[in-house]
C-alpha cells in the first residue's frame, strides 16, 4: 500500500502547510498560510512541483517593483520629496517657498491617471512656476522647455513679443551672455538684440 503523502508543516516558497482539507475532488488539498498572512488551499502536486509558491503576492510584488522602477513613479516620488521633505536638497526651492502637491496626487495611481507615463526625454514641469503640482499646471516637458520656464529667467519684450533671454538668443543668433551684458550696461532692448557682435564696440562708444 502506498503511504499517504503528508505535507503538514512543510514549507514551499512563501507557503507553510497547516493541514489537509477536504477538496471538491478526490485529491489531497492542503491549507497553507502565506508569509503575507493570507491562507489558501492547494493540491499536493502544485506545492511539491513548485507550481505554487505564494498566495499570489509574489506576482503582485513583482508588478509593484516594476511600477516603482518606472520613470513616472520616480518623478512622482521626487515631486513629493522636494515639496514635503525638509531634508530634501531641493526643499528650499519648493516646499520651503510654499509649493505643494494637491491632495489627489498624494496617491501615485491618481498622478499616473492624470499625467500618463513620460515620453522619452521629458520630465515633470509646472507651467506656472509659482503654482503647485496639480492637474492643469503640470506637463511632461523637454529640457529646453524647462530651462525657458525657470523662475531665474529674465523676460524681455521686443517687437510685441515676450521671451526669455535664452529664446531671444536662439532667434537672433547672439550668445545669451552677450545679450545679458548689453542689457546690464543699459542698452535699449532693440540695440541689445539686433546689433551684430562686430558692431558692438561702435555702438558702445556712441552710447
Amino acid at each position: 500500500m502506498v503511504r499517504a503523502l503528508n505535507l503538514e508543516g512543510q514549507r514551499f516558497g512563501r507557503l507553510t502547510v497547516l493541514c489537509r482539507v477536504q477538496g471538491d475532488k478526490p485529491r489531497a488539498h492542503w491549507l497553507c498560510r502565506c508569509d503575507c498572512g493570507n491562507e489558501i488551499a492547494r493540491i499536493s502536486w502544485q506545492l511539491t512541483g513548485g507550481v505554487v509558491k505564494s498566495c499570489g503576492c509574489i506576482a503582485a510584488d513583482k508588478a509593484a517593483a516594476k511600477v516603482c522602477d518606472s520613470r513616472a513613479y520616480r518623478s512622482w516620488a521626487a515631486m513629493k520629496s522636494r515639496c514635503l521633505n525638509p531634508n530634501d536638497s531641493s526643499y528650499a526651492d519648493y516646499g520651503g517657498r510654499g509649493i505643494s502637491v494637491c491632495g489627489r496626487w498624494m496617491e501615485f495611481d491618481n498622478f499616473l491617471a492624470d499625467m500618463g507615463h513620460p515620453p522619452a526625454g521629458m520630465t515633470l514641469d509646472r507651467r506656472e512656476n509659482a503654482g503647485n503640482y496639480e492637474p492643469g499646471n503640470c506637463r511632461w516637458a523637454t529640457k529646453l522647455q524647462q530651462q525657458n520656464n525657470m523662475r531665474s529667467n529674465r523676460l524681455v519684450e521686443f517687437a510685441g513679443r515676450i521671451q526669455t533671454v535664452a529664446e531671444w538668443s536662439r532667434e537672433m543668433g547672439l550668445a545669451t551672455h552677450v545679450i545679458r551684458k548689453r542689457l546690464n550696461r543699459g542698452w535699449c532692448v532693440q540695440a541689445a538684440l539686433s546689433t551684430p557682435k562686430s558692431e558692438e564696440h561702435a555702438h558702445g562708444r556712441a552710447a
